[in-house]
This record gives C-alpha cells, structure tokens and sequence, in this order.
C-alpha cells in the first residue's frame, strides 16, 4: 500500500515524530515519540538539507531523497512524501539527519508502528549544533608530529556553545592518533580522517595525511680513499625526518662535483682520475656529502731501456719508468728518485739521463716510495790500446846494441793486452827472438838467437788487444849504433 509521508519542520521546542490519518479532519495521533536533544533552542531560518530514512529489519533501507528546505523563523514548512509498500502494522525505524552548509548538524532515529492506512509523518526540529574543526586538512612531516586541532561548536544563530562536549576519534590510528583534547600524533605514512562529534551528534572531520619529509642525510663512510683507477665503492645513505625517524624508500639522487675523479650511480662510486670529488646524496630539500679521494697506489716499477744498455764515454742514455696501480693502470708524474752506484763511470739525473764518464759498470735504480727497479749501464771502452812507456820509438838512431843484445826489449800499455810482438830486419825477417805479451807489458829478448850487429836497421812489429777488442798494430823503426 502506498503510504504518503509528509515531512513538516518549523520552530518548535522538541522533536517530535507522529503519525496521523490524512483522511480524518482531527489528526489522530496513532504513534508518537520525542527524541531529544543536547541543546535546546529555536532554530534559525535558513536553508538546510533533510534525510529522512525508514527502515524494517527484513527489507533494504527506504531513503528519502535529501531535500533542501528553506525555514522561515516563526513559521513551519512541510514536504510530502510517499512511500511505496509500507504495510499497515508494520514497525519502522526513522532515521533523520540534517546538514547546513556542508556540516552535519543532527543525527537521530526512534521506531515507529505503521497502525492506519494513509499516515503523515511531522518532524519538528529544535536545538540544533554546528561544529567545526580547524585545520580541515593538514599534512605532518614527521613520524612523531604533533598537531593541536581546534573545534568550535555553535548553535543555529550562530552563538559559541563553551561548554559543549566533543569527542575525538581516528579512522585509522595506525597512521594518525587523536587525545581526547584533539592533539594528534603521526605514527606512520598515510591518511587518516579525524572526527569531533557533539554530544548532540552534530560532527565535523579533517583529513590529516603523514607524509614523511627529508631532515637529515647520513652517507657511510663519510670519505674514502680508492687506489685504483677503475676501484667503485658503495656508499650507504640513511634519511630520517625531523624527528630522526627512517625514511622507508626515500628518494635519493646522487651527484659527483667532479665527474673526472668520481662518477657515482646509484651510491656506487667509481674512481676516474686522481683527485678529489665531492659526493651528493639529494632527497626533498635535504643532501649529505662524502668526500672520495683517488689516489693511485704505486705497486709495481719498471725501468724501460735497451738491454743491455752501452753508452760510450761521453755519450747519454735516457732511461724511463713505468709505475702502475693495483689495477696495472700507468700511474702519471709519480716522483721518481734516481741514483748510480758508480758515479765515476756514469752519473744520472733526477729525470733518468744517464750520462758516461768512464769505462766501466754502474747500477742505476729508480725509486718510488718502497718501490724500486734497477738496471745495469756498461761503459765499453772504445780506446785503442796505446803504449805508455818503451825501450825503443819508431825513428831512434844510435840504439845501444850490447844492450839491447843483453836486455832486449820493453813495452808498457796502459792497459791489459794480449796478442804478438816479434823483431825483424830491415827486409822484415823474423830474428826469432822470445816473444812474450802478458798483463800490460810485451816484451822481447835475444835468448839463443841471432843477436843484433851495429848500425843496422831493425823493425819491431806489434800486434795486440784489449778486453774491449780494440786493437792497436805498430811498427817501430830503429838503427843501431857502431857496435863497440
């Protein structure tokens, strides 16, 4: 059966919910009930939204569509409805809410007997409650931050209501907790609406969202030394808000203040080139920094030269060095310190030059802090072999053949020989002399063989080396003196 609700509200002092025959010239209350209220006063004009819900345990929620309804103080407003398929007899459940300006200004129910046929249903609303809260909306930084909310409860002109009882509640307190006094607290990343109820249910919410922000970078190690071109690091960085609390899943961009001594992806550093780089850690309007030196680490040396290395006297020789780090990259403008064990025969400088100042074997060795390679320079000796002192010289006259019959001849050099000497005549045959050539001296005596006659000329032919095997071949030209 259709039933035809109608909805009346005006100024009045209680709430009153009838039902009544709209075919009878005297209403006939069948059913009637208060529902009070906290406060109770007149209620002002205005326009406000109505919702009227009928309910019954065995079927879904009847709901009549909200209705905006202009009030005129001192005068009353009714609305009709009808309601499909209500059966005489029936007990419903009558919810009603009321809304101004976007807050909810009274919620309340009470059951009813649907006792006639055709029934009118006459609201009357008194006493009504606005709460606000400020913020509306908010946004904490930090697990741990606090926010005091405010409320403020006025009645329907407008009026404060000091004394008005709000309760506080959260929607998810796992995010955000509210005290009894509206203080609320973050307790994790997300959203979470806050609500101030009055004691006559008039309520009103905010929307509070901890969203974490960046107060702090830490980046581990806080510097770093790598000793290899091509050596990576990777560095660990820690964001914490203002209250020192992790951030999980920050986002954090890295950047290199030299990109030719440290390049960083991902907080995994790489070294470039020798130097120093500043690394940044970047998250909201936060940073870190870590200074990354890369210093390469000599671990190996080596002396570049021919081999083996001869230099003449007088002539230079230029010597190079390879240093290399752990990763056996060449390591530029290391200090090098160079020494020669025998200076008298070579002498080097501090960039390597090995100059030869005389025969013989030197040791150079290049060093670099515990470090060092060595090479051995030999000074060949290019001189001929030369006489230095002799019994006779190419071209003498008046040589005293007894004595030279008796004590032959000498020659000394300047240094060791080996090879032959012999005394021949004019015409170049051999006397047969002894011969004899060892250590720095050759020497020639007559022995049994043919002595040498007075004013004649004579030849003493010399053929030797030295160990170098530079040679020396003379011929030495004499004339002998009147044989006495």
């Amino acid at each position: 059966m259709s039933k035809s609700l109608v909805l009346m509200i005006g100024v009045a002092m209680g709430l009153t919910l009838v039902f009544s025959s709209c075919g009878s010239d005297d209403m006939e209350d069948l059913s009637s009930m208060d529902i009070p209220l906290a406060f109770l006063s007149p209620m002002a004009a205005g326009d406000y939204i109505v919702k009227i819900t009928i309910t019954a345990a065995d079927i879904p929620n009847q709901i009549i569509e909200e209705q905006n309804l202009a009030i005129v103080e001192g005068l009353n407003r009714t609305y009709e409805v009808t309601v499909n398929d209500v059966p005489v007899g029936d007990q419903r459940e009558v919810n009603v809410e009321v809304f101004k300006g976007g807050n909810r200004l009274f919620v309340g129910s009470d059951t009813v007997n649907i006792s006639s046929g055709e029934n009118q249903l006459a609201i009357e609303l008194i006493g009504l409650l606005i709460i606000n809260i400020s913020p509306s909306a908010a946004t904490l930084p930090a697990i741990g931050a606090t926010m005091q909310l405010s409320s403020t409860v006025k009645d329907e002109k407008n009026q404060l209501v000091p004394d008005a009882i709000v309760n506080w509640s959260s929607s998810k307190h796992t995010v955000v907790s509210v005290s009894a006094s509206g203080l609320i607290t973050a307790r994790d990343n997300g959203t979470a609406i806050i609500t101030a109820t009055t004691s006559g249910k008039a309520s009103d919410t905010a929307e509070i969202t901890v969203a974490q922000e960046p107060g702090l970078i830490n980046i581990t190690p806080a510097s770093a030394t790598l000793e290899a071109i091509g050596d990576t690091m990777q560095l660990s960085v820690t964001v914490k808000d203002e209250k020192n609390q992790p951030i999980p899943d920050a986002i954090v961009n890295w950047s290199s203040s030299k990109h030719a001594v440290a390049s960083v992806i991902s907080g995994l550093v790489t070294a470039r080139g020798n130097g120093t780089a500043t690394i940044t850690a970047r998250s909201g309007n936060e940073y870190g920094t870590t200074d990354i030196t890369v210093a390469q680490l000599p671990i190996t040396i080596k002396i570049t030269s021919a081999n083996p290395p001869l230099i003449n006297v007088g002539r230079a020789l230029r010597l190079s060095v390879t240093v290399r780090d752990p990763r056996n990259n060449v390591i530029a403008g290391v200090r090098v310190n160079w020494t020669s064990s025998n200076p008298s025969v070579a002498t080097v400088s501090s960039t390597g030059l090995v100059t030869a100042r005389a025969n013989g074997q030197t040791v150079i060795t290049a060093r670099s802090g515990r470090l060092s390679d060595v090479v051995s320079i030999t000074v060949p000796d290019t001189t001929d072999p030369s006489i230095v002192t002799g019994t006779v010289s190419n071209g003498d006259v008046r040589i005293d053949v007894n004595r030279s019959n008796a004590d032959g001849f000498r020659f000394d050099f300047n240094e060791p020989i080996i090879g032959s000497i012999r005394l021949t005549d004019e015409a170049g045959k051999d006397l047969n002399w002894i011969a004899n050539v060892s250590g720095q001296t050759a020497t020639l005596t007559a022995g049994s063989a043919r002595r040498l006659a007075g004013e004649t000329t004579y030849k003493i032919e010399i053929d030797v080396r030295d160990n170098a095997n530079n040679t020396t071949k003379q011929t030495i030209t004499f004339v002998t003196d009147i044989k006495r």
